[in-house]
């Protein structure tokens, strides 16, 4: 049906049957979050949401997934924390103050850059 709307070769009914379809779609992907997210609740109180083991296992396990061990520079692994916390630091602060990167891009969509004379308006 996609296919053949593109090409604009749908009636009027089939549209509307396709439009009806997506509409469905929709609210049965919703029912199904919404389902999902009632279980991941139903398993918290059912395991316990104080101090219990089960918290503190995956207060942890989600902070060592998101530990940063260490970098690689200039082809060497560093784990030192003073070194990465520099190396991170330098990093984003060249990203972020970097002016010769003006070109925004949102996967293969370029935006139009503003021009300084027209910032001043």
């Amino acid at each position: 049906m996609d296919k053949k709307d593109d090409e604009s070769s749908l009636n009027d009914e089939k549209k509307l049957e396709r439009n009806d379809l997506f509409s469905e779609l929709e609210v049965v992907s919703l029912r199904q979050e919404a389902l999902w997210k009632q279980k991941s609740i139903a398993k918290w109180i059912a395991k316990g949401d104080s101090n219990s083991k089960y918290f503190h296992s995956l207060v942890n396990w989600r902070r060592n997934k998101n530990e940063i061990k260490g970098v690689e520079c200039l082809g060497k692994w560093c784990d030192k924390p003073e070194v990465v916390k520099g190396l991170v630091k330098d990093y984003f602060k060249e990203r972020l103050t970097d002016s010769t990167s003006s070109d925004i891009r949102l996967g293969k969509v370029d935006f139009q850059t503003i021009s300084p004379r027209e910032m001043k308006c």
